[in-house]
């Protein structure tokens, strides 16, 4: 969401970046997001990850496109904090990575788990927290490793839908999971 409250997403099956009206229609803001797994509204621009080309790139209102990063091992989840520092997750190896959007080069920030890591938050203190639903088990990051902070979700177990999955907080600092059809 952007701060007018405008929302984004990406249509895998379509490669769309579009754009969800109050009145519940589709605005296509751009095409060419093949597999795009994660939109993240910053400085007015969209912070999109592409799993497919491996590319994180960043998107203005107009619908203008730049790749800001390629060559990634599946980029899944994404989160920037208010400094810049572009959060991200490298799927293909099980990493979380950090940058700033200027394409600095990325750093690792926390590792442990093969395959899994889907969807990052940030909460409003500047913890991160990492989901991963092949474990059905919700992470912190803790210097340079996954700490377990909630587990006993739908995961693995519940396909086609399984948990946790998106994960967020709000403004008052509250932590949301979306874990199949449960929203906690």
């Amino acid at each position: 969401r952007t701060p007018d409250g405008r929302l984004f997403v990406t249509e895998s099956l379509t490669g769309r970046l579009t754009e969800i009206t109050s009145g519940g229609g589709k605005s296509i803001l751009g095409v060419g997001f093949d597999t795009g797994t994660s939109v993240v509204f910053f400085d007015g621009n969209l912070i999109v990850t592409n799993s497919s080309p491996g590319t994180i790139t960043s998107t203005d209102l107009s619908g203008a496109t730049a790749t800001l990063f390629s060559g990634i091992i599946y980029p899944y989840g994404a989160t920037v904090a208010s400094d810049g520092t572009l959060y991200y997750i490298e799927f293909g190896t099980g990493e979380i990575k950090q940058s700033d959007l200027a394409g600095a080069s990325p750093a690792t920030v926390a590792s442990g788990a093969a395959f899994g890591l889907q969807f990052l938050a940030l909460s409003p203190a500047g913890s991160l927290f990492v989901s991963d639903p092949l474990t059905a088990t919700l992470y912190q990051v803790l210097g340079t490793q996954l700490s377990p902070f909630a587990s006993g979700f739908m995961g693995k177990n519940a396909l086609p839908v399984a948990g946790p999955t998106g994960i967020g907080f709000n403004s008052s600092g509250s932590l949301f999971i979306s874990d199949g059809p449960e929203l906690w």
